[in-house]
């Protein structure tokens, strides 16, 4: 169950390098807050997307932000927070290029 997620994690965090500009780089970020919140979703352990992470700060922050929001037990809303989460962070991450 955790192995999808972790495998698609564990290649978003090497993409924000490969992005060539600087809304690319938001879209991939984005990306990346959405595939975690299906982990935090999921039940995948804090720890194991920590490891995954490995010295990347700011992919570690985002797990800290996705491990302090609520865990659905209904599909729907598990989906929808991992939508949210992804959304609201390329807004954050929109605004500070402006």
């Amino acid at each position: 169950m955790f192995k999808p997620v972790i495998s698609s994690i564990f290649l978003l965090f090497t993409q924000p390098l490969y992005a060539e500009t600087p809304i690319e780089r938001c879209m991939v970020v984005g990306d990346l807050a959405t595939a975690i919140m299906q982990g935090r979703q999921l039940g995948t352990p804090i720890a194991k997307l920590i490891e995954i992470a490995e010295d990347n700060d700011f992919a570690i922050a985002l797990v800290l932000l996705a491990y302090g929001q609520p865990r659905y037990s209904t599909p729907e809303y598990q989906q929808r927070a991992a939508d949210e989460f992804g959304s609201d962070i390329v807004v954050a991450c929109m605004s500070g290029l402006t």
